[in-house]
């Protein structure tokens, strides 16, 4: 079942440029970028290092400002970080000294939620693969379960909006293997409109139902290329022709081949 299909556009990101200012001069990152994403979809942007990918995730956080340009989710103009997004770093951002269970509450108590979302705790446990590690410390954990626990503590708050900077590029092949069908598995079930930066085309094409492609700096939308693939995907979708055909069109985008 193809999910991701709702005309409902729960972002819109119009002209998006950004500039940095440093000692050498202005380092143009972002430059005029335009595209949206519907509720529910999985969206991949992939692009060469130092092309903008993290400053435009950054941007869409709210964690930094744009220079121009404008960004909604919901129809709601971004002015800063926003309680409806949650966001899943490269590397897991846990505190060595609270345990599974007390880093996942971490959010609610920053943002002062209320019981209803403490409540959902250990089906969201279940729901990442973690039933019996609540109490156990991010020192005893795997790579890949730290970055579950990372997941949880992003999807706590239920936002409308999960993004996800390179969530698995510190991880062993096997593992960041195994956390690619985690992942689907988790947005099938919660339904949440992901944006999901990565290096790895492959991994682009296996997770997406759009893959961004940015141009090298300053980074631009070269192209979208829609991911005609069916849903749930399976081991066996990596071997079809199309799946092959879409990777060899991305790396010669990214000018690979």
């Amino acid at each position: 079942m193809k999910t991701g299909n709702s005309a409902e556009e729960l972002i819109e990101v119009k002209n998006l440029t950004k500039v940095y200012q440093s000692p050498r001069g202005d380092v143009l990152a972002l430059e005029d970028v335009s595209f949206s994403v519907k509720k529910g979809e999985f969206i991949c942007i992939v692009g060469r290092s130092g092309c903008g990918k993290s400053t435009l995730l950054n941007v869409i956080s709210g964690l930094i400002p744009e220079t121009s340009g404008e960004i909604r989710i919901a129809g709601k103009l971004l002015k800063g970080p926003q309680p409806n997004i949650g966001i899943v770093f490269q590397f897991p951002v846990l505190f060595p000294w609270r345990t599974v269970i007390k880093n996942i509450m971490l959010p609610l108590e920053v943002l002062k939620l209320g019981k209803k979302y403490y409540e959902k705790i250990p089906e969201l446990v279940k729901l990442v693969g973690l039933s019996g590690f609540e109490n156990k410390y991010p020192h005893e954990l795997s790579g890949g379960m730290q970055q579950r626990v990372s997941i949880c503590m992003a999807l706590i708050h239920d936002p409308l909006l999960l993004l996800m900077d390179e969530p698995f590029g510190a991880l062993d092949a096997l593992t960041r293997y195994e956390m690619n069908f985690e992942l689907l598995r988790i947005w099938h079930e919660t339904k949440k409109t992901i944006l999901f930066i990565t290096h790895n085309v492959e991994e682009a094409v296996f997770l997406a139902d759009r893959v961004l492609v940015m141009t090298p700096r300053p980074g631009k939308i070269a192209k979208e290329i829609v991911i005609d693939l069916p849903r749930p995907r399976r081991l066996e979708h990596r071997e079809e022709k199309k799946f092959s055909e879409y990777i060899l069109d991305i790396h010669k985008l990214l000018g690979l081949g």
